[in-house]
């Protein structure tokens, strides 16, 4: 979590007061003040001069529980700080407070307090902008971005400016009935505010992802006429163009919008990016030199532009770039991946090791040492790959974890199973609480027919993840595949399907569960469903069976015939068709 700041100052003069009496001593309270994050969402919470001399003389007990939320902070205790700011803000409905609680519970990413406390913020200030910005932040986090228009509604009524940009980064993740949704509510508010081209522009997203080209670049081109001193409709509208094949407009766009806002990070990157598409190399290094001239100093450009370049496999750029960088000490970590890649994809595996090596323990050492086992696999040095994974393991014993299943698995690949069995048995004896671990074994003690330990594994994931719907499915599926004790894997299918009734290979389950029980009816309308879900292998062989042996030969056949199509080398459909069908 990020560092959460200490109360403002007028409160602070009040608990360093009390905590002289109460404690004898003087407190030293952080002065420091930092935005809370939570997920991609930045919110920030401004106290104005006007609206610190508005706050309240709270009285002593008040004072006295904010002192003890804010040592509680100190303290490494935030949900004890929220259940007093949470408090204090319902009993004192003072801005300064509530916006101090939103503040903790936004860092601790309790949304439904963060809900409760909006709506409090809003009745005590009805008027003011920034409750709205807030409520509509938090809404889009959740994905709920028609909600949050009618927040920006508020937000523009009261005649402040709303960012879009974290709005127009989720639309993408909506369904197609939530973006037409989404797009009459812009609409609406597009007719309310007809000069506020970020409504235009967000519009132009929308009617992208629908496929509605002119809409879009219409949109696009209102959002530039309304804004001209912002680029970003003129990237968007010259993306637009490229992506609707209209590359010598959108090439022009580009140069014209370069000349015009020769800052723009974003469509120098375009610019770059479209001449590699199509072709254009030699331009585009010309392009990409005088870019890293003329942004000399933005590191954060050219590591930008350095992973364009590798993604275009302009390698000697790019390597140029990542070398720098590290003699930089700048996103050093990222840069020894990018440069590894580059030597692995000119065939050069020592140097791609030897960069990977380069990462001392820490958040990505495990990453990289995973990669150099890859690496090494790659190059045919099995050995030499689970005994670089031995020698993380001892250098970052805190992770060991993650190494032993990577041991496991490349034993696996290995066709040394027994082994493999052994290392989880000591990984598990090191961490018997670790899901992961338990689950990887009980699927390789499955396909091993050891029951006993799969089954014992799957009850520890569901002991410790009740709501796990992948382990409650797996044990169900196991006990009726290869045991007899088919109502007893009911019953875990059937908890599995309500935590997650959409998911087609637990439906899959049901209705391979179903036949075992003889309700062949029942079953084929659960494998119908899962393959039109998925059509999976697996589920073409369980649907074929149950078609066969209930009468409907002709379709089983056609059912398995076109999967295999598919899926040449499937076992699972090759056994069942050599079983029925000869």
């Amino acid at each position: 979590m990020p560092y959460l700041p200490l109360f403002p100052s007028f409160l602070r003069l009040c608990l360093t007061c009390i905590m002289v009496l109460a404690l004898g001593a003087c407190a030293q309270f952080s002065t420091k003040k930092e935005s809370t994050q939570t997920g991609q969402a930045i919110v920030r919470i401004h106290k104005t001069d006007e609206e610190e001399s508005k706050s309240k003389d709270f009285p002593p007990e008040t004072l006295f529980d904010l002192m003890l939320a804010e040592l509680a902070l100190n303290r490494d205790m935030p949900d004890v700080t929220l259940t007093y700011y949470r408090m204090e803000a319902a009993k004192t409905r003072d801005p300064a407070v509530i916006k101090r609680a939103l503040e903790i519970s936004t860092w601790l990413e309790a949304h439904e307090v963060s809900l409760e406390l909006m709506g409090l913020w809003q009745e005590v200030e009805p008027d003011n902008p920034n409750t709205y910005q807030f409520m509509a932040q938090q809404q889009i986090y959740f994905g709920m971005l028609k909600s949050a228009l009618v927040s920006v509604e508020r937000v523009l009524e009261l005649g402040a400016d709303f960012n879009f940009d974290y709005f127009n980064q989720m639309l993408p993740e909506l369904n197609e009935q939530e973006r037409a949704e989404v797009l009459s509510e812009l609409e609406k508010l597009s007719l309310k505010f007809p000069k506020n081209a970020q409504l235009w522009l967000s519009r132009a997203y929308v009617y992208a992802l629908m496929d509605q080209r002119d809409s879009a670049l219409k949109a696009a081109e209102k959002a530039i006429h309304l804004d001209s001193k912002d680029a970003n409709p003129v990237v968007v509208h010259a993306k637009l163009s490229f992506n609707y094949n209209n590359h010598k407009t959108a090439l022009k766009e580009m140069e014209k919008g370069i000349r015009k806002f020769p800052e723009s990070h974003a469509l120098h990157l375009l610019y770059i990016e479209s001449l590699l598409k199509l072709g254009k190399t030699a331009k585009a290094e010309q392009h990409m030199k005088q870019s890293v001239k003329q942004f000399n100093d933005d590191l954060e450009y050219q590591y930008q532009l350095a992973v364009v370049a590798f993604n275009y496999k302009q390698y000697q750029m790019a390597t140029e770039l990542f070398q720098s960088f590290m003699q930089n000490e700048f996103r050093w970590e990222q840069s020894c991946f990018y440069l590894s890649r580059v030597a692995e994809e000119q065939g050069d595996y020592e140097a791609a090791v030897a960069y990977l090596k380069m990462i001392q323990p820490g958040e990505a050492f495990i990453q990289a040492r995973l990669q150099i086992a890859f690496l090494l696999i790659e190059a045919g040095k099995n050995q030499q790959a689970i005994k670089s994974l031995e020698e993380a393991q001892s250098l970052q014993a805190d992770n060991a974890g993650a190494f032993y299943h990577a041991k496991a698995d490349l034993l696996v690949d290995d066709g040394k199973e027994q082994e493999a069995m052994q290392v989880f048995a000591t990984a598990i004896n090191a961490y018997p609480e670790s899901i992961k671990l338990r689950f990887a074994r009980s699927l390789l003690a499955e396909q091993l027919n050891k029951l006993d330990i799969a089954e014992r594994d799957l009850k520890k994931v569901i002991e410790l993840e009740p709501k796990n719907a992948l382990a409650l499915n797996a044990l169900g599926y196991t006990l009726t595949n290869k045991t007899n004790r088919h109502k007893e894997a009911l019953v875990y299918i059937s908890r599995a399907l309500e935590l997650s009734p959409e998911d087609p290979a637990i439906i899959d389950s049901m209705g391979w569960v179903q036949f075992h029980l003889g309700n062949h009816e029942v079953a084929l309308k659960y494998l119908r469903q899962a393959i039109a879900l998925s059509p999976d292998h697996e589920i073409a062989a369980h649907l074929g069976e149950v078609l066969w042996v209930s009468g409907f030969k002709t379709e089983a056949q056609r059912v398995w015939d076109d999967a295999l199509a598919n899926n040449k080398d499937s076992e699972v459909l090759k056994s069942v068709m050599d079983r029925y069908l000869k």
